[in-house]
């Protein structure tokens, strides 16, 4: 009796030394048109399995962990993921994909005095810019006020607690043989209203970010702003309304497209889109989703499944 006690509390205080593992995740495919060209895509924000690490070290200490691992439903092969999941700073040219791809990726630790986290993680100004667009920055998304960050590796996040819904970020990249690239940003939640200010310093080139949404309950709003050294610059702006089980929502944005290499020379575009999402359960929708780039004369029709888990 007592040997088993004594093994019941040894195993107790083994599992107590561990930390809390969680995982979730998305399985997504999409079938995609443009001008008759069909193709199979990984939908908004493609697959992915999600490990999330806490570990409580006591007086309010927490250590933190996450890792995404990306994987195509259509062909085996790695993913895209959230709207810019490939390393925009920090990492080397030389970088190759895989099968798996990872990204979001991190180790850190959070208390009274903030969140320090380490690895390759999503910049400043792209977190902002997901606030101002109706599709959250997604794959399929037609938002051209985002700035030209999305996954920044070999880098330091600093993030301040929340004080009255306000808190401001940091991030350095860490590496400054690959890369010379710097970003901060201040948010600010409260109630149905959201907002945030980025700004970035990428190797001597600076662009700025706006991004705000307001939940009127009957439908969302949403609104971003992008300038890159205070010349070119780009507006989008979004609206979603929910019907029951359906989201509707339209986005329409113009201006100077930092992620694409022929706005990169100085042209201006015009995208929309609607989509139309059917939430089957609470973790499963299927959505149809139509673009218009009014610049390149393409529209684009995606049809898509999505589960969460």
């Amino acid at each position: 009796m007592k040997k088993t006690l004594v093994a019941v509390a040894a195993m107790a205080a083994f599992a107590g030394a561990h930390a809390e593992v969680t995982m979730s995740g998305v399985f997504e495919a999409a079938v995609s048109n443009t001008g008759g060209t069909s193709s199979m895509i990984g939908g908004t924000n493609g697959s992915e399995i999600n490990f999330s690490v806490t570990e409580d070290l006591g007086n309010g200490l927490k250590a933190i962990a996450n890792t995404a691992l990306l994987h195509s439903l259509t062909d085996g092969n790695g993913g895209a993921g959230a709207g810019g999941a490939a390393s925009t700073h920090g990492g080397s040219s030389t970088t190759s994909g895989s099968n798996t791809n990872t990204y979001n990726s991190y180790v850190g630790l959070t208390g009274d005095f903030g969140t320090l986290k380490l690895g390759q993680q999503f910049s400043p100004t792209f977190l902002v810019s997901a606030v101002g667009d109706v599709n959250g920055r997604s794959g399929i998304s037609t938002y051209l006020a985002g700035g030209s960050s999305g996954q920044v590796a070999n880098s330091a996040t600093y993030t301040t607690p929340s004080l009255s819904g306000v808190s401001v970020s940091y991030q350095q990249v860490l590496d400054s043989s690959v890369d010379s690239f710097s970003s901060w940003s201040i948010n600010y939640a409260t109630g149905g209203f959201s907002a945030g200010y980025a700004s970035a310093l990428i190797a001597g080139v600076s662009e700025s970010v706006i991004g705000l949404n307001y939940d009127f309950g009957v439908a969302k709003i949403h609104a971003g702003y992008a300038t890159l050294t205070d010349e070119k610059s780009s507006t989008a702006f979004g609206i979603s309304v929910p019907f029951g089980a359906f989201v509707a929502t339209y986005s329409t944005s113009t201006g100077y497209n930092a992620l694409s290499t022929t706005a990169a020379s100085g042209d201006s575009e015009t995208k929309n889109m609607v989509q139309v999402t059917y939430n089957l359960s609470k973790r499963t929708n299927a959505y149809y989703a139509y673009t218009n780039n009014v610049t390149a004369s393409t529209t684009t029709n995606i049809f898509g499944v999505r589960h969460n888990f």
